[in-house]
């Protein structure tokens, strides 16, 4: 299962300009002469992904929807089609782009040193795709190699050219099928094709293996992952975040040249902690494992972002909590400032907003309640809605 490096935002552009050749030609092609069917096809294709996509996103964020998706079909019609249809995108591998020998000259040479050093002496490809760039890589330091996919005609070709008796494929559904046991487990541009939910799961096969080692791409670049359907669709994750919260990795390599690069990283596949799908339910993370300072998750001396911007958040809110107690106007019962006092913390243009507040705090009605609100929210969120208060004090003062 390797995947384009083609973007959703590269889709919708490229079904836009779809849109425009078809209204093109059908005007300027010579006689009348309509297209061939498959160039028309493919044109159609490309805005049902289009739209599909758009539609997808809402859904995608509901974890029922994810246990719907595979109700009518499976995974393995799912992957099979995109791989007998080439939709990823590589005219050398039916894997994708990712599975090319230009997209994979550093794992290749730094493959065989790892697993010697980890002294891992069976390793399991999952999954193995067609093969296109493993056949080029120096195995003979392993004792058994096995290779599974979900995709059937993947799998007997391989068997078909590179089996034998220390090189086992197979097909294999990771969500479900128990995996054969090995030392260290190879998952490629795979979990960015899957949802949360299967991600989890096949985290889980893995676990179950009792392998050592897990050698799994990640993007440090991301500062925050979303959840997806299961499909030919990708996006970059970055495991080091929420749901997955890992450690930092032993060792990193860059993979993937230019077609699309990846930091090709190993854990200890025991010590990581389950897929918190708690936590995907929110649409931002709420703790410091969600915020990235030059693309980085750590910062030096091994301390995590959340760790050194802790001191900086806690001033903030005594501060906040001060000017809430010391009578800015805001709660009731709070003393008023006296006018022309400066309020520390308190941009100016708003002063003159909380002085009114503090002359007709006993006035009765919505006006001079809603503006509080309105207030409050102005100055926490940097005066985005400064006009809007002032106006509706305005009105209030009026009696409108």
């Amino acid at each position: 299962m390797r995947h384009a490096a083609q973007s959703d935002e590269v889709r919708a552009v490229a079904v836009q300009s779809s849109v425009i050749s078809l209204r093109a030609t059908a005007s300027t092609q010579p006689g009348g002469v309509a297209l061939p069917k498959s160039s028309l096809r493919h044109d159609f294709d490309l805005i049902r992904w289009g739209v599909a996509a758009r539609l997808k996103r809402p859904l995608e964020k509901l974890e029922k929807a994810h246990e719907l998706r595979f109700r009518r079909t499976s995974r393995q019609d799912v992957f099979t089609q995109v791989y007998e249809s080439t939709a990823w995108g590589s005219r050398e591998s039916g894997s994708g782009t990712a599975s090319e020998l230009r997209a994979t000259g550093n794992v290749r040479e730094w493959l065989p040193d790892v697993l010697s050093r980890l002294r891992a002496t069976s390793l399991l490809d999952a999954p193995c795709g067609d093969w296109n760039w493993m056949q080029h890589v120096d195995l003979s330091g392993l004792d058994e190699y096995y290779g599974v996919d979900i995709v059937r005609p993947a799998i007997e070709q391989n068997a078909a050219k590179f089996g034998g008796p220390h090189r086992h494929f197979a097909v294999a559904d990771l969500t479900r099928d128990t995996l054969p046991q090995a030392d260290a487990i190879l998952c490629r541009d795979t979990l960015v094709h899957v949802s949360y939910q299967d991600a989890a799961k096949i985290l889980a096969g893995f676990a179950a293996t009792g392998a050592t080692w897990l050698l799994l791409n990640t993007y440090p670049e991301v500062s925050r992952n979303r959840n997806q359907f299961t499909g030919h669709r990708w996006r970059r994750l970055n495991f080091r975040l929420e749901p997955f919260g890992f450690p930092e990795p032993l060792e990193m390599m860059p993979d993937g040249g230019d077609v699309d690069p990846s930091q090709l990283s190993v854990w200890r596949l025991q010590e990581l902690p389950p897929v918190r799908l708690a936590l995907a339910r929110r649409a931002r993370p709420r703790s410091g494992a969600g915020r990235v300072v030059g693309g980085q998750p750590l910062v030096g001396g091994g301390q995590h972002v959340g760790q050194v911007l802790a001191p900086d958040r806690d001033r903030r809110r005594r501060e906040h909590a001060q000017q809430q107690a010391g009578g800015c106007g805001v709660r009731r019962g709070s003393q008023c400032p006296q006018p022309g006092r400066a309020q520390p913390g308190r941009p100016e243009p708003v002063q003159a907003l909380f002085q009114w507040r503090a002359r007709h705090v006993q006035a009765q009605g919505s006006g001079p309640r809603r503006a509080e609100t309105l207030i409050r929210r102005a100055t926490r969120r940097h005066l985005p809605r400064a006009g809007l208060a002032r106006s509706r004090l305005d009105q209030a003062q009026r009696g409108e």
